[in-house]
């Protein structure tokens, strides 16, 4: 990469930023830093098999300036992976954990994990429950998984997968307490709208509600199943 600096009178410079390669870093940028002064720069255009050459006089390539920028680079990536990262809240889920519940699908039993991976850049819960046959209902067993990772400013993403076949993106919110966790889909033409919630009621028991909205009427929320959750592994 080169990096080109220029004290080209105001009608000139449009000149010299055409001729340039992209990508170049001009330092005129690096003047409005506080760089300083640097040496007036002569040029003038030709063009041969169909390519524009410039011709420079008292060009300065400065390596050392890119060093400086190659830091700062690595400095701004470091700084925006940590704060990507889940905050601590999440790590209250870490763990495997057993339960029961009942809803729509009939009474049943499972369990679920939430363990960090890739570094703590997402979280990701696994779940299992079956449903005995009961009321002409065959027996049933359902599988999921989750991956939970960072979003803007106090809001996580989720999307989640299921052995139904149902892919569902959520944003999850923290209650200011941190007590409540709240998993909501965005309403879409034609079909339901989801919403996950957990509520701590101390450190080793949750309780869930996975409740639904009708097509159509966004917000209007119906429980379709609900249990309790106790951990029975620490993460």
């Amino acid at each position: 990469m080169w990096i080109i600096w220029t004290h080209a009178d105001s009608d000139v410079l449009p000149k010299i930023l055409a001729l340039v390669q992209p990508g170049s870093i001009l330092l005129e940028q690096m003047r409005q830093v506080g760089l300083g002064q640097f040496p007036d720069l002569s040029f003038r255009s030709e063009k041969a098999h169909g390519w524009e050459f410039l011709n420079m006089q008292k060009v300065i390539v400065a390596v050392c300036l890119l060093g400086v920028f190659q830091l700062q680079a690595q400095n701004q990536s470091k700084q925006a992976l940590a704060a990507a990262k889940l905050d601590s809240k999440w790590t209250a889920l870490v763990g495997e954990w057993a339960g029961e519940g009942s809803g729509n699908p009939g009474s049943g039993a499972g369990t679920s994990s939430f363990q960090f991976d890739l570094q703590k850049q997402v979280l990701v819960r696994r779940g299992h429950s079956e449903y005995p046959a009961a009321g002409g209902r065959p027996a049933t067993v359902h599988d999921d998984l989750m991956v939970i990772y960072p979003g803007t400013g106090e809001e996580s993403r989720a999307i989640y997968f299921d052995n139904e076949g149902h892919v569902i993106d959520y944003s999850a919110t923290w209650s200011a307490g941190g007590d409540t966790l709240t998993f909501l889909s965005k309403p879409t033409s034609g079909a339901p709208q989801f919403r996950l919630i957990y509520k701590k009621v101390d450190a080793q028991t949750l309780t869930i509600a996975f409740e639904m909205a009708p097509p159509g009427q966004a917000g209007a929320f119906k429980p379709y199943v609900s249990g309790r959750l106790k951990r029975t592994k620490e993460g």
